[in-house]
C-alpha cells in the first residue's frame, strides 16, 4: 500500500491494542499524499505518549507509552507494532487486501481496582485480514480477526473506519473519520462478562454478553511533517461503548461508556 509519511505513525501499537484497542486504523483516513519516491525498504521508528482508560469502560485515565516500530517492503509486506505482520495479496486499482498476522495484548487484573478478583485476560495472537479502498481524499479500512491461541481471548473482532484526509499545507496533513467495531461473543465475554467465580471474587453479578457492534468512534490526525522524514502527529479520538459492552457491570460501575485518547506521536523514517 502506497502511503504518505503521515501515515508511518501507527496509533495501534501493541500497547495501544491492549484495553482499550484505541484507533486501529485511526492513520489509514485521509492517506492521501504520495510521497516523492517510494522506496523499496523503508523502516520507521518513533515514540508514542497519550492519555487513555485504565481498561476499556473504565473512568479512571493514566498516561501511555510506546515505541512504535514499521518495517515495509514496497507496497507488498509489512510488518509493524500497529498492523502487524502482513502481505498484499490482491491489489486491483484503488483496491488492496491480504492476510495479516498480530498480536493483542491482554488485560490485567491489577490494572485498576474496579478489575480486581477478575483474573487475567491473556495476550491473543490474531490472524485475519485487512481491505483498503481508497479515493481521492476518501480511504474505507476494513480489519478482521480471530484469535488463535487458548490463552488470549478467543473471538473475533471486524474493525471499519472511513475517511478524509490531505494536505493544510506543504507541511501539515490532516486526517477525520468514524469508525466502527463488531465483536464476536468470545471476545466479548472476555473483556465484558462475568463468571460465577469472577462475580464471586470480585463482588459483581454474572453476566454474559452476546455479540454485536461494540463501539462507535470518531477520531482525527493533525500531522506536521519538520523533514520529508521526521514527523510529528497529535491524535485525538472519542469512542461511545454500545449494546452489551456498555450494559457491562464494569462499564456501568465506572459510569463512563464515553472513551477518549488523546496522544502525540514522534518518529522518523530511513529508506533504501
Amino acid at each position: 500500500m502506497r502511503r504518505p509519511f503521515a501515515a508511518a505513525l501507527f496509533i495501534g501499537a501493541a500497547a495501544v491494542l491492549s484495553a482499550p484497542a484505541f484507533s486501529q486504523a485511526l492513520l489509514e483516513r485521509g492517506e492521501t499524499v504520495p510521497q516523492r519516491v517510494v522506496p523499496d525498504w523503508s523502516l520507521t521508528l518513533g515514540a508514542l505518549g497519550g492519555i487513555r482508560p485504565d481498561y476499556e469502560g473504565s473512568d479512571n485515565y493514566s498516561f501511555l507509552g510506546a515505541p512504535l516500530v514499521e518495517l515495509r517492503y514496497r507496497d507488498r509486506f509489512f510488518l509493524s507494532s500497529r498492523d502487524g505482520l502482513g502481505v498484499t495479496a490482491v491489489k486491483l486499482g484503488g483496491f488492496t487486501a491480504g492476510p495479516v498476522l498480530r498480536y493483542r495484548f491482554g488485560r490485567d487484573q491489577d490494572d485498576n481496582d474496579a478489575l480486581r478478583g477478575m483474573g487475567d485476560v491473556g495476550g491473543t495472537v490474531e490472524g485475519g485480514g485487512f481491505l483498503r479502498w481508497q479515493e481521492g481524499g476518501w480511504v474505507v479500512v476494513v480489519n478482521a480477526a480471530q484469535g488463535l491461541n487458548g490463552g488470549g481471548h478467543r473471538g473475533a473482532t471486524v474493525f471499519a473506519s472511513l475517511g478524509y484526509g490531505g494536505r493544510l499545507s506543504e507541511r501539515w496533513l490532516f486526517s477525520l473519520g468514524p469508525s466502527i467495531t463488531w465483536a464476536s461473543e468470545n471476545y466479548m465475554q472476555s473483556f465484558f462478562g462475568i463468571t460465577p467465580t469472577q462475580g464471586a471474587r470480585a463482588g459483581y453479578a454474572p453476566y454474559s454478553p452476546n455479540a454485536g457492534v461494540k463501539d462507535v468512534g470518531f477520531g482525527g490526525t493533525l500531522t506536521w511533517r519538520v523533514t520529508d522524514q521526521a514527523a510529528v502527529t497529535a491524535i485525538a479520538e472519542v469512542k461511545e461503548l454500545l449494546n452489551d459492552a456498555a450494559d457491562s457491570p464494569l462499564v456501568e460501575r465506572a459510569g463512563n461508556s464515553t472513551q477518549a485518547f488523546v496522544g502525540l506521536a514522534l518518529s522518523y523514517r530511513f529508506s533504501w
